[in-house]
């Protein structure tokens, strides 16, 4: 199999560079180190370094001088920056042949954008996954399962920087586990911080409603996501998982499960690498059109609220 990335900041190359390739969050250590690959093409407008570590006679890594035109790619990543998303997709779609692609979140900038790649990628019979990793790591699958067996009383998630850059992902993934919401209740925005677009703001189901509150301390992380239901409270806090059981109307101290915590702790420490062996991994014939819509939809009526 061959893949190209196109893009090679961040997501593309550079978080695990930061971390001296302990960790696979890139889209460039998972292919390298995924064994049914054996040819990877780079592109981006930047020059980028790779690691001498990398360019060995495992694997052949071309770099391309020139936006790609007439190619078969097994797998085409872009992870360029959003605004570019849906030129380079209309481009890639329309001048190669491919098999699938994994898109970088959120997208495309708007929902007419989606719209279009969509019915590109339906007609051209090409599998798009957007990269929302937390629905397909084995801890957020287990999670669900546990929480369809409990009465959800309210939902709180609290997200840094902006809806485009984290609050996406568990919208994402809340859509994931309850369908679409009833409404988007917009509350206030609570100032924009280098063109990071903060909102508070709910989630309307038939029975709960979910709340989304900004961190605010932008320049720090703090990712938190409570489910309150009439027995426990699940708490993911960051990399953290707790539980809180109710007594009599009280909440026991926190319980910490090391099992869910390792699970949870090693799943987003290497999730490219478990995104990519689950698109590898299963024969399925369609892109999920409906979620990814749906999130889309929601993140346009805030940024325009």
């Amino acid at each position: 199999m061959n893949c190209i990335i196109l893009g090679l900041g961040q997501a593309g190359f550079k978080y695990d560079k930061k971390n001296n390739f302990k960790s696979t969050q890139s889209h460039f250590t998972s292919i390298y180190k995924n064994k049914l690959i054996k040819k990877i093409y780079l592109y981006d407008k930047r020059k980028i370094n790779i690691s001498n570590f990398f360019l060995s006679k495992k694997k052949e890594v071309i770099f391309l001088k020139q936006f790609p035109k007439n190619f078969f790619f097994d797998l085409a990543i872009v992870a360029t920056p959003t605004f570019t998303h849906f030129e380079v997709l209309n481009k890639l779609i329309s001048n190669n042949k491919i098999n699938k692609i994994i898109c970088e979140k959120p997208f495309t900038n708007s929902l007419f954008e989606a719209k279009k790649i969509l019915t590109l990628v339906n007609k051209k019979k090409i599998i798009l996954l957007v990269n929302y990793q937390r629905r397909y790591l084995s801890f957020f699958k287990d999670l669900k399962k546990i929480i369809s067996k409990e009465k959800i009383l309210k939902i709180e998630c609290i997200y840094s920087k902006g809806i485009y850059e984290n609050a996406c992902h568990f919208i994402n993934l809340l859509v994931f586990y309850f369908g679409n919401p009833k409404k988007v209740i917009f509350h206030k925005k609570t100032g924009n911080i280098k063109k990071h677009i903060r909102v508070e703001f709910s989630l309307k189901y038939t029975f709960f409603n979910v709340d989304f509150y900004p961190f605010n301390e932008f320049y720090n992380n703090r990712n938190e996501l409570i489910f309150y239901t009439k027995n426990y409270n699940y708490i993911i806090k960051n990399n953290n998982f707790f539980i809180k059981k109710k007594i009599k109307n009280k909440l026991n101290s926190d319980k910490k499960l090391t099992k869910y915590n390792l699970i949870l702790k090693e799943n987003l420490r290497n999730y490219q690498m478990y995104v990519l062996k689950y698109l590898l991994g299963n024969n399925f014939f369609f892109t999920d059109t409906e979620n990814n819509l749906a999130t889309c939809k929601i993140l346009e009526k805030l940024k325009n609220a």
